[in-house]
């Protein structure tokens, strides 16, 4: 088969190898764990390719990264696939499948090993390690800035061959080219005399295309910011840059009585200043990201981690990594820090580090693969191995998508040497059942979470996403007994408190989750959300003053906070304080105009003003930002009355209890106007609803009782009934209220207590005459004659 063809097969091949490994991940949906944040929740991504989008991905240091062609990845999905995850996973997939081919690509241009090459490849494309970085839509960074990474590196060795540095001499270092030919390998070159190689003109475009695709991969993500240094790698195997020339090329460049150590050195500061624009890309992205990591508070898990600890976890995590690659079991999303150290896995850490350190630094000579394979996996791992802590996972999946591709060029080379019998496809056929295994787990959130507790220990980050995902489910009760298991786990953990405190109020435990909202505002007292939580949390428990105070706290932390200003007017419209309550909703509005609840409820307190257009106007905004509002339809529907609309007011009421059941007061006074057009059966219905939602509404009570007792239809009154309803009206208040009392002598009256009928609607009357309300006591004195 000709040369082109069969690597036009051999690339097919991985490609197909790949996606067939990973379909099964174009099934799965989006998970609640970060996933949210870059896609499901994220208001500019939905926003589709736009000019106010494009600018937003090149300044956003959302998440503490700036990733702007991460950022624009995803946008472009959401504009094929609106949040059909399917489609994100597709993407993920196909750049991995296509950075498969590329790492093939690569290694056989670099070494002229074919086989060799593809092995890399298939470990590299069908790892279980890799499943994080592919099948995690939040994880597009990696496969993103990978295939940047690896067509730098495409052009970086193009420009080698280009720059007129080099020469081959198949078979140096005991090395042989699989593949003869003038484009086969430069594995074995030469340095020829010493120049700045970048100025070579028919290197400079693959030069020059070199590093704008390193641009593009820390514009992608910055963990390929050590690229530079594997450039270094590359240059001493299997480029072979690093190597003396021959004793007539020094000669002939600098005279006889130049040493070798000389040549040498010019070798290296060549090779050196080649990279220096290299290195000023890295170190701008360096700083950008520690300024976005800083700025999103990612660092802060830094200072709660000793330099002791993270040294001691930098060399758990390479042993870690070791040992996964040859046996990937347990993997998980989240691996938490742990609390302690056991001093002999330390120990044995250590000496496993060390003894493969010096081993693959003893064969340096003679097996030079082993140096580059060992190197290109501890440098690319030095940015996310833990030495500057960013978040509080001890290791994580996805920072080996990089670092193994070394690890297996490694074990190609190694295992090739030991026997030309080497079955290449078995570990390749144990990774892709393991990875299509590993995979399953991705389906949904609930059950990425639940198999990360399986195999993990005290992780209180999974059980608080957990409690999370099932709290929106309505699983209150698993809900808290996950962001409890947080709190036990990580005494300290305010965003478990907080929910874990509005968890309890939902599940009916008032106290109990007020006291998870008080521990959290103490831990964070910085953090207005958390005082505005347990301002909402006191105000439904009827604590009006502490729920004011909370309010006033999250404001001046945040003046801008719209929710707090809505909320805080809310609470002194139960107050009273009308004009106040006003100020304050304006003011959120004013924030954020699109804040529905405020408009409602100052569309509610102009309504107490009489300032009833104005109160119509808000009253109608909300429904435009949120049609399905119950509580805009239920007081446009008041406003409505008021200006003596009662076909819309109907229809208005009617469309609030068919969104919300449970708004009594909407029940109440739709069963009020039903009485009033003579639908009693209809009207009994809402006035029973309204009442089991509200049993010792003393309003709820007497309207119902008063129907009861004083339909024209026989067969609606029910003065036993009556009489019951009444009294409890009587005993929660309304003694001192003659349309309460009134409604008693009626239900007595009714049920045939004539006597007892008089008596109650002569005390009625007395307190009619009283509070001067003359309707009332003209009704009471037709009543009791």
């Amino acid at each position: 088969m000709p040369r082109t063809a069969r690597l036009a097969l051999i690339c097919s091949l991985l490609f197909f190898l790949v996606v067939w490994a990973f379909w099964p991940s174009v099934s799965n949906d989006f998970v609640n764990f970060d996933d949210n944040v870059y896609v499901s929740e994220n208001a500019h991504v939905q926003a589709g390719l736009t000019w106010d989008s494009l600018g937003w991905a090149f300044t956003t240091l959302k998440a503490g990264f700036w990733n702007p062609l991460t950022w624009l990845s995803l946008t472009l999905d959401y504009q094929l696939f609106g949040l059909r995850a399917g489609g994100y996973h597709l993407t993920s997939l196909l750049l991995h499948a296509t950075s498969t081919v590329l790492l093939f690509l690569l290694f056989r241009r670099m070494t002229g090993a074919t086989w060799r090459s593809a092995f890399v490849a298939v470990l590299f494309g069908v790892h279980p390690l890799h499943v994080e970085s592919v099948a995690w839509v939040a994880e597009r960074k990696d496969v993103l800035s990978t295939l940047f990474w690896l067509l730098t590196l495409l052009a970086y060795v193009k420009y080698v061959e280009l720059s007129g540095v080099t020469r081959r001499e198949p078979g140096e270092g005991g090395l042989k080219s699989e593949m003869q030919g003038p484009e086969s390998s430069i594995q074995s070159s030469a340095l020829s005399p010493p120049r700045l190689s970048i100025l070579h003109p028919p290197s400079l475009v693959f030069y020059i295309l070199a590093l704008v695709c390193f641009a593009c991969g820390l514009m992608s993500k910055a963990m390929v910011v050590t690229l530079p240094l594997v450039l270094l790698l590359l240059d001493w195997w299997p480029l072979r840059r690093f190597h003396l020339a021959t004793p007539t090329d020094r000669d002939q460049a600098f005279g006889s009585d130049k040493s070798p150590a000389r040549f040498q050195w010019a070798v290296l500061r060549s090779l050196l200043l080649e990279k220096v624009p290299f290195l000023v890309i890295a170190l701008i992205a360096g700083a950008v990201t520690v300024f976005a990591q800083r700025s999103a508070g990612a660092l802060r898990s830094t200072t709660r981690f000793p330099v002791p600890e993270r040294l001691v976890n930098t060399i758990l995590s390479y042993a870690r990594y070791l040992v996964q690659t040859v046996w990937p079991s347990d993997l998980a999303v989240f691996y938490p820090y742990p609390k302690t150290f056991s001093a002999w896995v330390v120990v044995a850490a250590t000496l496993l580090f060390l003894t493969v350190s010096i081993f693959v630094v003893r064969a340096w000579r003679t097996r030079p693969y082993l140096v580059f394979g060992w190197l290109w996996y501890v440098v690319t791992l030095l940015p996310v191995i833990g030495l500057i802590q960013a978040g509080y996972q001890s290791h994580a999946d996805r920072y080996t998508y990089v670092p193994l591709a070394g690890l297996f060029a490694a074990l190609a080379w190694s295992t090739h040497e030991l026997t030309r019998r080497w079955r290449y496809h078995a570990p390749a056929l144990f990774s892709v059942a393991l990875t299509r295994r590993q995979i399953g787990y991705w389906f949904d959130s609930e059950s990425l979470f639940r198999h990360t507790l399986s195999v993990t220990e005290d992780n209180s980050i999974i059980h608080y996403n957990l409690g999370l995902l099932l709290f929106r489910q309505g699983k209150t009760d698993e809900a808290i007994a996950n962001f409890q298991a947080a709190v036990e786990i990580q005494p300290r953990y305010v965003d478990a408190h907080d929910n874990l405190g509005v968890a309890l109020l939902q599940a009916g435990k008032p106290d109990a989750g007020i006291a998870h909202l008080k521990e959290a505002a103490r831990l964070a007292p910085g953090r207005a959300d958390l005082y505005y939580n347990l301002g909402i949390a006191l105000g439904e428990q009827g604590q009006t003053a502490q729920a004011i105070g909370q309010f006033q706290e999250a404001l001046q932390l945040n003046p801008g906070f719209a929710g707090a200003h809505s909320r805080l007017g809310d609470v002194l419209l139960q107050q009273g304080q009308v004009d106040d309550a006003i100020a304050h909703f304006r003011r959120a509005l004013e924030i954020q105009p699109s804040l529905a609840e405020a408009d409602c409820k100052l569309g509610i307190a102009l309504l107490r003003t009489g300032q009833l257009d104005e109160a119509l106007v808000h009253l109608q905004r909300a429904l435009e930002i949120r049609p399905g509002f119950a509580e805009a339809h239920y007081n446009l529907g008041k406003a409505l009355f008021k200006k003596g609309q009662d076909d819309e007011t109907l229809a208005q009421f009617q469309r609030a209890v068919q969104i919300d059941p449970k708004l009594a007061n909407a029940q109440s006074d739709l069963g009020t106007l039903l009485v009033q057009r003579g639908r009693m059966d209809e009207a009994m219905e809402h006035y029973q609803r309204a009442l089991e939602l509200q049993p010792t509404n003393v309003s709820f009570l007497n309207n119902l009782a008063w129907v009861l007792a004083t339909c024209p239809n026989p067969e609606v009154r029910n003065g036993a009934r009556a009489v019951e309803l009444a009294q409890k009206a009587e005993r929660l208040g309304g003694a001192e209220n003659s349309a309460i009392v009134g409604t008693l002598a009626a239900a007595y009256a009714e049920a045939g207590r004539f006597g007892e009928a008089v008596r109650t609607a002569e005390r009625a009357l007395n307190l009619a005459t009283a509070q001067t309300n003359t309707a009332q006591i003209g009704l009471l004195r037709t009543n009791i004659a």
